[in-house]
């Protein structure tokens, strides 16, 4: 795209120039601060990630509701709360919807005559490049007042109008291919599960006489194969002796219970945390092709995940992972048919707690799995490594896709409401 023919000197650090034409005005010239309205016959909301959300009002407390402000349709909204906290999240929003939102909130409206979609935009670069910085206190919390002596490119309102269409129509055209691949990454998951699901239940030989397994959920397995609890096939033990408030930059590998569900897939191969040496001296040190499960979690999805430890270095164990030593199976068979859809759906059923969810080594233990002689687990595990090694290698190129397609998005705008490309 073209730019300017010519630009000139903002005055303005963050602004850099801007084209010829164009002049900077102050916040409080351009927007004023609302004064507090409340209405408890409005639902309540919030903002998150630049957009305006409704909340649950059934969580909500008549009192605290009672103290909310309002927020009307095209009305912008801030956060000014705890800068220093996210510096991720977007925390400015033009207002869809007419809700009460926490009197913490800025609520801000024009004064002057101005295209709203632009300065949603613009407010979006505004908040990532320079907001961000101001705030005073322990949490870096801003008040209108601070904001109030910033600058702010104004273009003619033709152009502000012009920008805001381009950006609304390529910003849609942008999201849908960025859906479309979320979408494929759900799929090629989905078909990875299935993969996995059918192999450790069926084998891999279709034409394998079946029979009935003796167990409801698990239906028919091949002839050969066997159902036993998991506490037929090895003891458990439970880590500890350290928590999260315990990691250090360097030091001793560590896993924490959190760390089985969000940091690892099937198999531990280098824990991504750390302890010092003398906190690793009273915790649970791992060994190879042992099984490590969530003993807590914030789901029913979540707890009694499991992963198999395959790495070389000491490494020890957090408080809730709940250690299984294997005496004679393979170690990520049993990991493979633990995160089935069929066993995750009845280790769900040992679940305890509302909040936050627990299982334990007693629950776990009596849980059925369909095992085959040990030489076909091997096959097995060979056979879901490397039809997952595809699946992943797609899922990792549509992930590198989503991540580039963000960030020229976000070029994008920057580059449009701030003049440094011209939108015909």
């Amino acid at each position: 795209m073209k730019t300017y023919p010519r630009y000139k000197d903002s005055g303005v650090n963050w602004l850099d120039k801007i084209p010829k034409g164009w002049e900077s005005y102050k916040f409080k010239y351009l927007f004023k601060e609302k004064k507090k309205e409340t209405n408890i016959g409005l639902n309540c909301g919030s903002i998150s990630f630049g957009k305006i959300i409704y909340k649950d009002d059934d969580k909500i407390p008549l009192a605290t509701k009672k103290s909310y402000q309002v927020l009307n349709k095209g009305e912008f909204l801030i956060n000014p709360l705890n800068l220093n906290y996210d510096l991720i999240s977007l925390r400015i929003a033009l207002s869809d919807k007419d809700v009460v939102v926490s009197s913490g909130y800025i609520v801000i409206k024009e004064i002057v005559d101005i295209d709203k979609d632009y300065f949603k935009f613009l407010l979006h670069v505004f908040d990532v490049s320079y907001m961000k910085t101001l705030g005073s206190g322990v949490r870096q919390t801003l008040s209108f007042n601070q904001i109030s002596n910033s600058e702010l490119p104004l273009p003619p309102k033709p152009e502000q109008q012009g920008i805001a269409n381009f950006l609304d129509k390529t910003y849609g055209k942008l999201d849908t291919v960025v859906t479309q691949k979320e979408k494929m990454i759900a799929l090629l998951k989905e078909r990875k599960q299935a993969l996995i699901q059918k192999a450790v239940n069926r084998g891999l030989n279709e034409n394998e006489p079946m029979k009935d397994s003796g167990v409801d959920w698990i239906g028919k397995i091949p002839e050969n194969w066997k159902v036993k609890r998991l506490g037929m096939f090895g003891y458990f033990s439970k880590g500890g002796g350290f928590s999260k408030s315990d990691l250090t930059e360097q030091g001793i590998k560590a896993v924490l219970y959190g760390d089985i569900y969000t940091k690892y897939n099937f198999e531990v191969k280098s824990a991504v945390r750390t302890i010092d040496i003398k906190t690793a001296k009273r915790a649970r040190i791992l060994k190879k092709n042992e099984l490590l499960f969530t003993g807590s979690g914030e789901t029913k999805e979540d707890i009694g995940k499991c992963v198999t430890f395959q790495s070389d270095e000491i490494t020890v164990a957090g408080g809730d992972v709940i250690i299984f030593t294997p005496i004679s199976n393979n170690s990520k068979y049993l990991s493979y048919v633990m995160n089935s859809e069929l066993v995750k759906a009845e280790k769900a059923k040992t679940a305890k707690g509302e909040i936050i969810i627990h299982t334990y080594a007693s629950k776990l233990k009596d849980i059925h799995l369909p095992i085959p002689p040990k030489e076909e687990q091997e096959k097995i595990v060979n056979y879901i490594d490397a039809q997952s090694q595809k699946l992943d290698q797609a899922v990792k190129q549509q992930e590198q896709a989503i991540i580039k397609l963000k960030e020229y998005k976000a070029s994008l705008i920057d580059s449009c409401v701030l003049g440094k490309i011209k939108v015909s």
